[in-house]
């Protein structure tokens, strides 16, 4: 249904039929969501299971490559070459598994600031207490300078509309 012209809820009357209509049609969205989730399930269920034996065989041929990977690195060869692909082999440099609550502990204590990283961002809860905003600016009420780096955004009204879903007619596909 679009917002037409000659349409208008100019009553409580036309109000609770226009509530019942809106809740019919949440209702049907509803539906259809839940048949594509249903659908979507099932899909991926399939997906699953012809997967799985592409994956296993995957798995199979993978590592019978990495065996002869591994014995061409062991003679000196890091990769191989045909028409039908590559194999590379690389090793990795050392890599840490870091406890953060730990090691941050530990950092502080050794004045080791160095190796930890700080984010500082603005905090605007205490943005919005501590200046005023007028139409185009914000000011330090303490100082009346206008704050840098803060552009007002104008207050709106918004709407929530609450539907009675218990209520939706399912039959009124009327405009849909």
């Amino acid at each position: 249904m679009s917002v037409e012209e000659g349409y208008r809820i100019d009553s409580p009357e036309k109000a609770g039929v226009a509530l019942r209509k809106y809740s019919s049609l949440m209702k049907k969205k509803e539906q259809n969501d839940e048949l594509a989730r249903n659908e979507i399930s099932r899909v991926k269920m399939w997906q699953e299971e012809a997967n799985a034996k592409v994956d296993n065989n995957l798995d199979f041929i993978r590592g019978h490559l990495e065996v002869f990977a591994l014995k061409q690195r062991l003679a000196g060869e890091k990769s191989f070459d045909s028409p039908s692909g590559k194999i590379k082999s690389r090793q990795s440099g050392v890599s840490f598994n870091v406890d953060a609550s730990t090691f941050i502990d530990w950092a502080n204590t050794n004045n080791r600031d160095d190796l930890l990283l700080y984010t500082v961002k603005p905090d605007l809860s205490k943005i919005k207490k501590s200046f005023v905003a007028s139409d185009q600016e914000v000011v330090d009420p303490a100082t009346g300078e206008t704050v840098a780096g803060i552009m007002p955004v104008p207050e709106r009204l918004t709407f929530t509309i609450e539907p009675n879903l218990e209520m939706a007619d399912l039959g009124d596909d009327e405009d849909e």
